[in-house]
């Protein structure tokens, strides 16, 4: 058994007991009892990626300090690069470009078309066979053969030039 350490003058009103520790082992004014607190959950790899390229980063341009978004600045760099001719940066730009024009000319601008170019693009549709930008055009063993003859030569043709 253990005993209790002498109550002192001042805590003379204080009991010790449930829920009332005793005044020495009570937390100290700014400190808990958890320091290291709970363990903050792992991240996923987009929210990581999307804040990474939102941190803004000094660039030189003009001979001026420029602050942009990291996003920003990789596709300065990227541009740059193709400007020097760089194959493998040009490739990326132009596949970046197609896709995200793609993306902001697509099927909600088509009804914004005058009558007269809707109606242009409608015989175009119809004379090509081409789907529409909102469908998907199966193409059957046919249509790949018939398509074939039309636009490759055969093999007779090269072999005689």
């Amino acid at each position: 058994m253990r005993r209790r350490p002498p109550v002192t003058s001042a805590d003379d009103d204080y009991q010790v007991g449930y829920r009332r520790p005793p005044v020495e082992h009570r937390f100290k004014p700014g400190q808990s009892g958890n320091l290291k607190g709970r363990p903050r959950k792992p991240q996923d790899i987009a929210s990581v990626l999307e804040r990474a390229l939102d941190a803004r980063v000094p660039i030189q341009e003009n001979g001026r300090r420029r602050i942009v978004t990291m996003r920003e600045a990789i596709i300065r760099g990227l541009v740059n690069d193709a400007a020097r001719r760089d194959q493998k940066a040009l490739r990326m730009l132009f596949t970046l470009l197609a896709r995200h024009q793609a993306e902001a000319l697509g099927p909600k601008d088509m009804g914004s078309l005058a009558a007269e170019d809707q109606a242009i693009l409608n015989d175009f549709l119809a004379e090509y066979g081409a789907s529409t930008p909102g469908q998907d055009r199966t193409v059957t063993d046919a249509d790949s053969a018939e398509q074939g003859d039309q636009t490759r030569p055969s093999q007779s043709d090269d072999e005689s030039s």
